[in-house]
């Protein structure tokens, strides 16, 4: 379990409470945060970075008092669930649910609303105090929550009214805007987020980038600031170094170096061992200890979002290791595949090349599996197509990516990824070069050309749009979405 921090408090000043929301979230920190503005309170409870619970002291404003006014409970209801509660020792939102008055995910969605609601009204307090109370265990939950904090610090430090502390916390404005690093984007990006993304270069700086924005300079500072708490976007300094303002570097540092130290141990291994070894599982194990093994092995190959943007060089040997696991995988996990495997090379010889050929079956399918990069490339395609129907869109953007590096010469899959990254405005010019390319392979992509005439439309560009619908219709010409956007930009 993640070290805590030890207890701290301190003065509130304006702005200062995204950043404390933030510091927590980044270290993982499990405990309560007590924060106190004259005769107001409210409690912030954390669980390994994440808020799964708040509470507050202003009866109108507690859970049961929220579900009196939606007309979710009578009157009469929530009395007898506090005298339920007093035999019982749970709290609301359980009694409620265990009476069978609303159901688990009902209550789940009031619960987040609540604590979204208290943590984005302090975030604008600019007085009072809060003191962080760590904890050595982790809480209790009362109901699986699903909220991310990453969303409500993004989202509570957008609110934030005064614009002076919004400059302070921005700091220096020379200060060139890059990308975290990170691969999972935490947040849903908005329009207006993406006028900020779209800009971002690692190169252009924080006020080259306002002036550029069609915003006005204030909500466009305000972007940049809470883009910055939630962990989107870093601003390096023209050394090149990052301020981390983080209490806990100490913490995060001392983690970074042992995922470090595990990702290089790990790729230094890969010819040492066999296909067993890289899922962390015995000869002759179970499928489920297969599958536990699979999902633990790739589990360890994420890095913490306090320190992914300071591993970004390690990209190339995280890609190569999970290619190398989810071939273990895929072999393993199959009856048919893994007895072929162990007839194979379960007695190879000490010192054979085993692990570094893991698709190989035998020599004549050596070609087919380790050697073959489309094969492997499907392999990729297959799981960011999973990733991106369970909606984890960041990393299926990933997984897709890696599938292109292998077989560049695959138009479907540039096609794929050009529409997925044409939802994200900060990826519009990527998304056009993956289009293009798709349809430099295959003339007669009408997909392709379909999305990159709606990106086109997107910024502005009629006329490159107009083109490609004509393009459509010369190979396609019964499509209707070409023949209706014509129509529709003609009239």
């Amino acid at each position: 379990m993640t070290t805590a921090p030890a207890s701290f408090d301190g003065s509130i000043k304006p702005a200062v409470l995204p950043r404390v929301v933030r510091d927590l979230w980044r270290a993982r920190a499990t405990g309560v945060l007590d924060l106190r503005k004259r005769d107001i309170g409210r409690l912030l409870v954390f669980q390994k970075g994440n808020i799964v619970f708040a509470a507050t002291n202003q009866k109108n404003e507690r859970l049961g008092e929220r579900l009196v006014r939606a007309g979710k409970l009578k009157r009469s209801d929530l009395d007898l669930a506090f005298r339920v509660m007093e035999r019982s020792n749970e709290r609301i939102g359980r009694t409620v649910v265990d009476l069978g008055w609303l159901s688990p995910m009902e209550m789940q969605r009031f619960v987040a609303t609540q604590i979204q609601d208290i943590v984005y009204s302090v975030f604008s307090w600019n007085e009072g105090h809060y003191r962080f109370e760590p904890s050595e265990s982790d809480v209790t939950e009362e109901l699986p929550l699903q909220i991310k904090t990453a969303e409500v610090i993004h989202e509570g430090a957008r609110r934030i009214s005064d614009f002076d502390a919004i400059c302070a916390g921005i700091g220096r404005r020379d200060r060139a805007l890059a990308f975290s690093g990170g691969k999972k984007l935490s947040i849903p990006v908005t329009l207006d987020d993406g006028h900020i993304l779209s800009k971002v270069d690692g190169i252009r700086t924080i006020d080259e980038i306002v002036a550029a924005s069609p915003l006005s300079e204030e909500d466009s500072l305000r972007r940049v600031y809470a883009l910055l708490l939630a962990e989107v976007l870093i601003a390096r300094n023209p050394d090149g170094s990052v301020d981390s303002g983080d209490d806990a570097t100490a913490s995060v540092r001392s983690r970074e170096r042992q995922f470090r130290g595990s990702v290089k141990a790990r790729h230094a291994a890969l010819p040492l061992g066999d296909l067993y070894d890289r899922l962390g599982v015995d000869f002759g194990a179970s499928e489920g200890q297969i599958r536990d093994g699979f999902e633990g092995a790739m589990a360890a190959l994420e890095p913490e979002v306090a320190y992914r943007r300071d591993v970004a060089d390690l990209e190339e040997l995280l890609t190569t290791l999970k290619i190398k696991i989810r071939e273990a995988y895929e072999i393993l996990s199959v009856s048919e595949t893994r007895a072929r495997y162990d007839r194979e090379f379960a007695h190879a010889a000490p010192g054979s090349t085993l692990a570094g050929e893991p698709g190989s079956l035998t020599e004549d399918t050596a070609a087919a599996t380790e050697d073959d990069e489309s094969a492997r490339a499907e392999l990729e395609y297959l799981e960011a197509q999973r990733l991106f129907d369970n909606g984890d869109y960041f990393d299926a953007v990933a997984a897709l990516s890696v599938a292109v590096r292998l077989d560049p010469d695959n138009g479907y899959y540039h096609r794929q990824l050009g529409l997925w990254l044409s939802q994200n405005p900060g990826c519009w010019d990527t998304a056009e070069v993956h289009l293009e390319k798709a349809i430099a392979i295959d003339a007669e992509d009408v997909e392709a050309r379909l999305g990159l005439a709606e990106l086109h439309e997107d910024s502005e560009e009629s006329d490159r749009a107009d083109q490609l619908y004509r393009e459509v219709l010369r190979i396609e010409p019964s499509n209707i979405t070409a023949r209706e956007k014509l129509a529709s930009h003609a009239s």
